[in-house]
């Protein structure tokens, strides 16, 4: 990467940006957009009449400072050409007014970019106004217990490789927790009821953690073929038909002479082997995969040796007894608002976390 030297110096009242050069083929330029967002921030502060005006005008300007960026980042500068949006920035503003918190600044600069991108879905785009309007009411332990909540089935790693992908997801955890131990109490749980973030549900009980969490990664936790049966030569057999290495498909499974194809589950096949004949590989991938032992006996005793793998793993058995302690009793569940301001904050934290859908 090429080395910047660059320096800049501003007011109190300025937008700062500091930016290798950006082009573009749209109407608007960085100093429109930039320019805009001064404009917006006079007219924020003029509807609310603040008496404590230096004070709001400096978290805007800070808030700038983190959006802008992001903006340039994803090429979205020309999203400004919309009133919609600056109608939208106008509300982000009006939160972003009530605290001083860094991070809640930069997660909603994530959801005003998620909030573009998805202009065309209506669910997406009032789960989003509503996220922004709750995103400085909620306390950092509830959007902690809320993100971890969200983390634990909403997301799989994408390597079929099984402790690759359960180092991922160790390090995931470890990125979002910073060390902190995991909340939970009544308070927390009222705190997002209030602001619709999640909603108690009487009979909905979840399972324990070594129940769901070999299904939530059933690649990794499945029997797969016994490499002495006459299944596995029927896998060989179908291989061949779509010109692709066995040692790029198969890898070892759990279970002593077994192997599995190398997935994080079953319906990550079509997005995992890439192919000029797509369909096919994955029609014959599928048929492999309905080759697996069914054998109760090994089905479980790869699930135990899985279940004891992920011990060696600190933050995911710290997420495990969280867990155990305190969802499988707790009744609750995420609403589309919740989703998004945990996905959006666990992406703040983890830039390798996938936009959200």
């Amino acid at each position: 990467m090429k080395e910047s030297n660059q320096s800049q110096k501003a007011g109190n009242n300025s937008v700062q940006i500091q930016t290798e050069k950006i082009e573009n083929n749209y109407g608007l330029t960085l100093t429109d957009v930039t320019q805009i967002v001064k404009n917006e921030i006079d007219v924020a502060l003029k509807e609310n009449s603040l008496v404590a005006e230096n004070i709001a005008r400096n978290r805007l300007n800070e808030f700038s400072e983190i959006f802008l960026p992001k903006l340039v980042k994803s090429n979205l500068i020309e999203c400004f050409s919309e009133p919609a949006i600056q109608i939208f920035f106008r509300n982000v503003e009006k939160t972003a007014i009530c605290t001083d918190n860094r991070s809640c600044y930069e997660i909603l600069s994530e959801m005003l970019i998620h909030r573009v991108n998805k202009k065309e879905d209506f669910t997406t785009v009032a789960a989003t106004n509503k996220a922004i309007e709750i995103a400085d009411k909620i306390s950092d332990d509830a959007l902690l217990f809320l993100t971890i909540f969200l983390c634990v089935d909403g997301f799989v790693p994408n390597s079929g490789n099984i402790e690759l992908g359960l180092q991922t997801l160790d390090n995931m955890y470890a990125n979002i927790l910073i060390n902190k131990e995991i909340p939970y109490n009544e308070k927390i749980i009222d705190n997002l009821e209030i602001v619709n973030a999640v909603r108690r549900q009487s009979l909905l009980t979840y399972k324990n953690f070594d129940e769901f969490y070999p299904n939530l990664l059933s690649g990794y936790s499945c029997a797969g073929i016994d490499i002495n049966s006459e299944n596995y030569q029927r896998a060989k057999n179908l291989i061949k038909q779509i010109n692709i290495d066995e040692k790029d498909v198969f890898s070892n499974s759990l279970i002593d002479n077994h192997i599995r194809i190398d997935v994080v589950k079953r319906n990550k096949i079509k997005d995992t082997f890439i192919s000029n004949q797509p369909i096919k590989v994955n029609t014959i991938l599928n048929e492999i995969h309905d080759l697996y032992d069914v054998s109760s006996e090994n089905i479980n005793e790869a699930k135990e040796r899985f279940c004891k793998l992920i011990e060696k793993y600190p933050n995911i058995l710290k997420v495990k007894n969280w867990w155990n302690d305190n969802i499988i009793k707790c009744g609750i569940s995420i609403t589309p608002v919740g989703r998004v301001l945990a996905h959006t904050n666990a992406k703040c934290l983890d830039g390798n976390i996938p936009d959200l859908d």
